[in-house]
């Protein structure tokens, strides 16, 4: 032990912090748990370091009470991640989640069951009010678990008061977003997918409200959607600089044409599941508009080759 008697303080919470980072998967089961706190065992110094360290608290699981009452108290104003596993008992969770609800402000990542946040009869599970009615000014991710459950698919209702500045990834499985719900000003990474048998249905508008309220979007991942015409008179197109990669899931050639057709976004990868669609002349429409259709300005233009499932 002589020579680690002999680093610096710096190093040895860089080490920890090295260690914790194996832990820091959120659907890894020890998250939370902080089991890789026993080196606080080896001494007074590595003790006292670790638990002045509110870097090292950050992980907090409703799967382990106590240890997340201890690591919210000792990761004082340090910005923290929460687990919500899924199978958690309310009698267990709630006097944990009301505890975090003063804390929210320093909440960074979310990560539910889709359960609690649509319940069968489309509700919010009670236990989950006190947290998503406070303020998350510094969430960075939020993300749900798919469960199977009853019902439709239903629009996420407005979580944190709607203001979420820092907000850069939202996967949700089972809803779907809106604009009043979330601040999507920062937003770098959108997924939502409905279910096999009972699909989301949402309008083209409302999809192009979405992504213009995500000037910053990269990825773009979209799945069993029932899509619905735009509103009349919605012929707008929406730029979006930064897009990298579009996922649309099997949807018609028209619809699929439309959105494309809609987007600006020069250096995009797409990737399309297309339903093919008969023209009048029998040739087949893959769901890429005409060339005849798109405004000479327009990013398709100078595409070669295409790859369509």
């Amino acid at each position: 032990m002589r020579p680690f008697n002999r680093l610096s303080s710096d190093i040895l919470l860089a080490i920890f912090l090295n260690i914790m980072a194996e832990y820091a998967d959120p659907y890894n089961g020890a998250f939370g748990s902080y089991a890789f706190m026993s080196f606080s065992k080896v001494c007074h110094s590595w003790r006292d370091l670790t638990l002045s360290s509110p870097m090292l608290w950050k992980q907090i699981s409703t799967r382990f009470p106590s240890a997340a009452l201890v690591a919210l108290e000792r990761s004082t104003d340090s910005g923290f991640h929460l687990v919500i596993p899924e199978g958690t008992r309310s009698e267990i969770a709630s006097p944990v989640l009301e505890a975090i609800a003063k804390h929210a402000h320093r909440l960074r990542g979310l990560y539910l069951p889709s359960d609690i946040l649509k319940r069968s009869d489309g509700s919010i599970h009670p236990m989950l009010l006190p947290l998503i009615n406070s303020s998350a000014p510094r969430l960075e991710s939020l993300e749900t678990v798919k469960m199977r459950g009853d019902g439709s698919c239903v629009q996420l209702p407005v979580l944190f008061k709607g203001e979420t500045p820092e907000l850069r990834s939202l996967r949700i499985q089972y809803m779907w977003p809106s604009v009043q719900g979330l601040t999507l000003a920062n937003l770098r990474e959108l997924s939502f997918c409905g279910k096999k048998r009972m699909q989301i249905s949402l309008s083209l508008s409302s999809l192009f409200d979405l992504l213009e309220a995500s000037p910053l979007l990269r990825l773009l991942h979209i799945a069993k959607v029932d899509w619905q015409p735009a509103d009349e008179g919605d012929t707008r197109r929406v730029r979006l600089e930064h897009l990298r990669s579009i996922d649309l899931g099997p949807a018609s050639a028209a619809t699929t044409s439309e959105i494309i057709s809609r987007l600006d976004t020069p250096e995009c990868a797409l990737r399309l599941k297309v339903w093919l669609e008969r023209y009048e002349d029998s040739k087949f429409h893959v769901g890429v508009p005409p060339e005849h259709e798109l405004p000479p300005e327009h990013y398709l233009h100078h595409v070669r080759k295409m790859h369509v499932e």
